[in-house]
């Protein structure tokens, strides 16, 4: 996985499947929270929280939820 960000959005090269994504925030921030390796799902709110105060847990369930839609995380 690649990804390059571009002030608050995102481009995510998937070399599997030679996919470009534009991510908006949340999203980009959960991939670049996942780039190295797996977390349980409190520990990358944990993360997220430190930049992002109001985030909640379902936003970023959904985040999650729409970066396995293109393939870019596996459950």
């Amino acid at each position: 996985m690649r990804f390059e960000r571009y002030g608050d959005d995102v481009l995510a090269l998937n070399p599997l499947s030679w996919e470009t994504h534009y991510l908006r925030e949340p999203a980009a921030s959960v991939l670049e929270c996942l780039a190295d390796g797996p977390l349980e799902e409190a520990e990358l709110r944990r993360r997220l929280a430190e930049t992002w105060e109001n985030l909640t847990a379902e936003d970023v369930r959904a985040a999650l939820s729409a970066l396995v839609d293109i393939g870019l995380v596996v459950e």
